[in-house]
């Protein structure tokens, strides 16, 4: 089978080069998913600054052929800032190149404590979803909700994403296998109040924030 999505890593170095080859980062554990789905190939990169993240995604998001992309952006955060690159400034590069892009993860500490900041870089764009943490969290704790959301996306029918009743849907299915009680980090609360989604059905469509969802069991 040939991929159709290309997952595209963009990693601002996690810790200071002291261990040779086993320096932090999510590439061998999404690539595992490439293991997994044919349909899903991983490209990676590494940026240390503005014209660094730049570049990464001017060599990634236009020059990879899968007709579908995601996008991981992995880095320290605080505020509204990725290490040393605002978010603002990281919003505007993704929407210069967002002709595939069907869903982006920032995986930062707080740089999404508000839920129109992922608004603002969904609307008017091809990006139907958009997920990042509102409080600190654990690199293995937001590993593993991304896992098993990129996993999802894998196994999922690409109309998972043509309005917005499927998108909730899916995030839905996605999320169950996780604690939403869980909590990422002291002091901050539940997984489920410390996660911001985004959905978004359409160009032109007004995205909405998406509440963690509850399972089908609680439904009835």
């Amino acid at each position: 089978m040939t991929a159709e999505i290309a997952l595209l890593i963009l990693e601002n170095p996690w810790d200071e080069p002291r261990k040779g080859t086993r320096r932090l980062s999510v590439q061998p554990f999404f690539e595992g998913l490439e293991r997994i789905h044919d349909n899903l190939a991983v490209y990676h990169s590494t940026f240390h600054d503005l014209n660094g993240l730049r570049s990464a995604l001017d060599y990634d998001l236009r020059l990879t052929k899968e007709p579908r992309q995601v996008l991981y952006v992995g880095s320290h955060g605080s505020g509204r800032m990725l290490n040393n690159v605002r978010f603002a400034d990281l919003r505007t590069a993704i929407q210069e190149r967002t002709d595939r892009l069907e869903g982006v993860i920032i995986s930062s500490c707080e740089v999404c404590k508000d839920p129109q900041d992922l608004v603002k870089l969904v609307k008017d764009t091809s990006i139907r979803w958009a997920i990042g943490y509102q409080c600190p969290v654990g690199w293995f704790d937001s590993m593993v909700l991304e896992l098993a959301l990129l996993n999802a996306v894998a196994e999922t029918d690409v109309d998972y994403k043509k309005n917005m009743e499927a998108l909730e849907q899916f995030f839905r299915k996605a999320l169950q296998i996780l604690n939403r009680d869980h909590v990422l980090e002291p002091g901050h609360g539940r997984l489920a109040d410390s996660v911001s989604i985004v959905i978004n059905s359409r160009v032109g469509a007004q995205p909405r924030v998406l509440d963690w969802p509850v399972k089908e069991t609680e439904l009835t």
